[in-house]
């Protein structure tokens, strides 16, 4: 699994949270570290101005430190002159000074004005008449020309005074002192040391008083080394590292009189004192990041909840109302653009919910109209046919038994040419309430086709069946047909009765055996039941009207036209063979060759035989090849071959043009020159998607035409002259006499 494919698996409670925290997170550590680094910034500048200024302090008490020397060396002057006059000479001024004193103005007894660690008294030569130093009591040499030059001049001066080696650094005053003009010079001074250092600054701070030459002086002995030196002689290092320890380190010029001495004084900070501060201000900083941190993971889960569960609670009723629960609603409590989602899912819930039920009204009256006959509201051929096989099946499963009833109205086409369709189809519905009137809820009632009904009913035996039946007949004689006039019209009907398991174990045999009985029926004269029970008929002869039947049925189910036409030629064609006098066994040989005379047109594609146009001359050759299909599907029942000669020879001419077999005269049999002519007379008169009908004048002017070419001259006459005297009581249902 790729890592596309386990982010996509990631719900979206943790899609949100995720580059939330990330986000988030990652600006708060952002700005935590900046700020951390910010304050221990500010620790270490505020470090730099503390040391910084402590180092101007120290420059400036060592300016006030010079300036009371001065004075103080002042006023013991002015002390000695008074003691010795005015104009006191340097011999008269040096009398004055006994050993003692001078002594105790180096430190080493007594109490003086001035603290001092070197005396010099300078004649007005400038050479040195004495020189005193604390630490070798003979002065080692000091860099201090100018300012004995500058004291010569009658004036009081002062300075920092260094040796020429710049090791060692000292505060001097200096006063004159003799007559105008001639002035002789003492100089007092008080070494910049440790001491002098250590009582000026903080005890964590380190002070430095250095010159060029090194360092004069430092607070601490151990920090006066040459590596300091030259950490100090870079002025703009202010964060210097010395022995592997980080410093903060300040400087400033010690300045006299406005004037920049040579020393200078550092004040360094060692960074380990200013750690323990700045690591306070991370950890405090860190504890603000982490409780920001928890109230931002805590923020995102709020925010990640407010705004993934709705989704989630969404998604789990959109998978509700893919399953088809239409009825799934979601609680709206917000104002927001998910609460605006959630009513337009809500809105879309009850839209799909209305549309499913119309769509499930649209469904259920498609289903009724697929699964019912239009004109009767029974079920309709297919369905009643899949009831029955579903009855078969459940009766096969349980050991049950059914029983199968066809039925058939007597005289129906008779009824629809007197007095039309309209009285003929309400003939059908009132027949259709009838039947759902007096038949068992659990009985299947169905149209099997035109005026043909069936009626499948579970679990019934011959007796029951027998019963059913004969209560119809009984029923229908009750109800007659009152039509538009007002006569009323006696309603009969013939019935065929199978039975599961005794007549058949398939489909196909029942309905034959169902067909062949009501057949029987009719045969009978009509307004029969017929069943194996009744009737005293051999399984040949039952297998013999259940192929016909069967035949029958399969060329109505192909085309309604070729089952009307077949039935309008039987009808045409026993009034003809009536005018000529057939036989009663012809007439009957003569309606099973009249019903079945196209049945060869099953073989012939429907795209051909429904074509609305001239037919090619491919085409034109595969209708003719009906006879010849008609007369192998007949040869295959028993018994019929003279049906069969008939049936091959109807399109057969007299002048001996006609097919299959260019047969002519008298050689074409009889019955096959009758249908010739009935069949061309009902073609002619009947509209067809290619042509409209032709009158009767025009049809049989047609005929009339074709005497002797097409057609039989005698059997033309005659059928004009029955059409002149048709009887309209000659009607052909089914095989009615026929047998």
């Amino acid at each position: 699994m790729n890592l596309s494919e386990r982010l996509s698996r990631i719900s979206l409670r943790w899609r949100i949270l995720i580059p939330f925290l990330v986000v988030s997170l990652g600006v708060s550590f952002a700005a935590t570290y900046v700020l951390g680094r910010s304050l221990e910034s500010q620790v270490y500048e505020q470090a730099d101005q503390e040391v910084r200024q402590e180092a101007l302090l120290t420059a400036s008490y060592l300016e006030r430190e010079q300036t009371y020397i001065v004075s103080q060396l002042t006023l013991a002057v002015e002390e000695g002159r008074m003691l010795t006059g005015e104009n006191a000479s340097l011999v008269d001024m040096m009398s004055q000074l006994d050993l003692g004193s001078i002594m105790s103005m180096l430190g080493f007894g007594g109490e003086s004005l001035v603290k001092a660690d070197l005396v010099k008294i300078v004649d007005q030569d400038g050479k040195a008449v004495l020189n005193l130093n604390r630490d070798l009591v003979m002065g080692r040499d000091l860099d201090d020309g100018a300012l004995i030059a500058r004291g010569l001049q009658g004036a009081s001066t002062g300075g920092i005074v260094t040796t020429i080696d710049g090791k060692s650094a000292y505060l001097v005053g200096a006063a004159p002192f003799g007559d105008s003009g001639a002035y002789s010079l003492i100089m007092f001074g008080t070494k910049i040391d440790r001491e002098m250092l250590s009582s000026t600054g903080l005890a964590e701070r380190i002070l430095f008083a250095y010159t060029n030459g090194g360092i004069a002086a430092c607070s601490t002995a151990s920090h006066k080394s040459e590596n300091w030196a030259q950490a100090l002689a870079v002025r703009e290092n202010t964060r210097p590292l010395v022995g592997g320890d980080r410093y903060v380190m300040a400087s400033a010029p010690v300045t006299v009189n406005d004037e920049q001495s040579p020393l200078s004084v550092a004040v360094v900070m060692p960074v380990d004192t200013l750690a323990a501060e700045a690591a306070g201000y991370w950890t405090r900083t860190w504890l603000i990041f982490a409780a920001g941190a928890a109230t931002l993971l805590l923020a995102g889960f709020i925010v990640a909840r407010r705004v993934a569960d709705p989704i989630r609670q969404m998604t789990r009723a959109t998978g509700r109302l893919k399953k088809g629960d239409f009825g799934t609603r979601i609680n709206v409590t917000r104002d927001d653009e998910i609460g605006e989602l959630a009513r337009a899912f809500n809105t879309m819930g009850e839209e799909l919910k209305a549309r499913d039920e119309s769509l499930a009204e649209s469904f259920n009256e498609v289903k009724r109209l697929s699964e019912t006959d239009a004109l009767t509201g029974l079920l309709n051929h297919r369905m009643i046919n899949e009831r029955l096989a579903q009855e078969l099946a459940r009766a096969q499963r349980y050991g049950g038994r059914f029983g199968l009833i066809v039925i058939d109205l007597d005289n129906f086409k008779l009824l629809n040419d007197t007095h039309g369709h309209p009285v003929g189809d309400e003939t059908l519905r009132r027949f259709g309430e009838l039947l759902v009137r007096e038949m068992r809820e659990v009985d299947f009632i169905g149209r099997h086709g035109g005026d043909e009904f069936m009626i499948v009913l579970p679990e019934c035996g011959p007796p029951e069946i027998a019963g059913a039946a004969e209560k119809l007949q009984s029923v229908l004689a009750d109800s007659p047909l009152e039509t538009p006039d007002g006569s009323l019209i006696p309603l009969q009907m013939s019935l065929g009765v199978a039975c599961y398991p005794e007549d058949g174990q398939d489909v196909n045999t029942l309905i034959a055996l169902a067909d062949a009985n009501l057949y029987l029926s009719k045969s009978r004269g009509g307004n029969t039941v017929t069943g194996t029970q009744m009737t005293d008929l051999s399984p040949e002869d039952i297998t013999v009207y259940g192929m016909l039947g069967s035949l029958v049925t399969i060329v109505d189910n192909k085309d309604r036209y070729t089952r009307h036409h077949s039935e309008e030629v039987t009808e045409w064609a026993l009034s003809l063979g009536k005018v000529l006098g057939l036989s009663d066994e012809s007439q009957k040989v003569l309606r099973v060759a009249g019903l079945l005379h196209d049945i060869g047109k099953i073989g012939v594609p429907d795209r051909i035989l429904r074509k609305p146009g001239r037919l090619t001359e491919e085409e034109y050759e595969a209708i003719k090849q009906h006879t010849l299909l008609g007369d192998a599907i007949v040869a295959a029942i028993p018994d019929l071959s003279e049906v069969r000669a008939a049936v091959v020879a109807h399109h057969e001419r007299y002048d001996g043009k006609g097919y299959p077999h260019q047969l002519s005269g008298e050689d074409v049999p009889l019955l096959g020159r009758i249908l010739a002519v009935t069949d061309a007379y009902s073609a002619m008169i009947t509209d067809r998607p290619y042509r409209k009908a032709l009158s009767v004048q025009e049809a049989v002017a047609e005929l009339e035409a074709g005497r002797g070419g097409q057609f039989d001259p005698r059997c033309v006459d005659a059928f004009i002259q029955a059409l002149d005297s048709f009887d309209e009581a000659v009607t052909t249902e089914g095989f009615d006499d026929a047998f």
